[in-house]
C-alpha cells in the first residue's frame, strides 16, 4: 500500500464535502479515479512556530551564500 500525505482545505462539492489530491502526487503513488483508497482525516493544521527549532542558527551571509549582487 502507497502512502501519501496531503494538505489542504476541504470545499463544498455538491451536498458533500471533499479534499483534492493534486494530479502530480497521485501519479506518485500510482492512484487513479475510481481507485479504492483507505484515509485518516486528521483536523486542523499544525503550528507554524516552531517548525525550525531543530536547525542550528547561522546568521546570513551574502558572501558565503554566494548569490548575485543587488543591482540598482
Amino acid at each position: 500500500m502507497a502512502r501519501l500525505h496531503v494538505s489542504g482545505h476541504i470545499r463544498r462539492v455538491g451536498n458533500g464535502l471533499a479534499l483534492l489530491i493534486p494530479v502530480r502526487e497521485a501519479k506518485k503513488v500510482g492512484l487513479a479515479a475510481g481507485d479504492p483508497v483507505d484515509a485518516v482525516i486528521q483536523g486542523g493544521a499544525p503550528d507554524p512556530f516552531g517548525l525550525l527549532r531543530d536547525l542550528p542558527y547561522a546568521p546570513f551571509d551574502r558572501r558565503r551564500e554566494k548569490l548575485w549582487r543587488e543591482r540598482v
